[in-house]
């Protein structure tokens, strides 16, 4: 069957938690600039260092505290968390982090492991247009756990939005 774009619905904008979770969209820039490139970060909660850390670092970090943490946003540097010269690097975290993965398949959703190409899908084979539509489909109810899941700390509301809209213009 021919895929015809005025099958779909319209685009809806909608949150992962539109329940009112109050999952962050956003980090503060980092005025520490990471050990290995010299780049600057954003800053993460200690939750989220310490819950994405392996065991070993997770000693080291107070998870209810805030101690500054920044995560490296440089895809080709191996350090994920950085506190002025201490650094957490990909190889000591629980997951992969996509900026930092090569892979054009890489997790979006980290709460529901949902990724790229099941958005898109979604989209294309589903008829589906909204953020929350496609994670209930797909996976079920999302538990709204970003600051625990995503390394970045945030909800990925936008970049699955974004995602959507993409897959949507792809037709036009």
């Amino acid at each position: 069957m021919q895929f015809n774009f005025s099958d779909l619905p319209p685009f809806k904008e909608q949150g992962c938690c539109d329940s009112g979770c109050d999952c962050a969209t956003s980090n503060l820039k980092s005025s520490t600039a990471c050990p290995t490139c010299n780049m600057f970060g954003e800053i993460v909660s200690n939750l989220t260092v310490y819950s994405l850390s392996d065991k070993e670092r997770r000693r080291q970090i107070d998870q209810g505290g805030d101690d500054g943490y920044s995560i490296c946003l440089t895809p080709s540097c191996n350090t994920l968390y950085y506190l002025k010269k201490s650094i957490i690097s990909t190889d000591q975290a629980r997951r992969e982090f996509h900026l930092k993965d090569s892979s054009s398949t890489h997790t979006i959703c980290y709460c529901l492991k949902i990724d790229r190409d099941e958005i898109v899908d979604a989209v294309h084979n589903q008829k589906l247009t909204g953020m929350r539509d496609i994670m209930k489909t797909l996976k079920g109810e999302p538990p709204c756990k970003c600051e625990k899941n995503n390394p970045t700390g945030l909800c990925c509301e936008d970049e699955f939005n974004q995602i959507i809209k993409e897959a949507i213009d792809s037709y036009v």
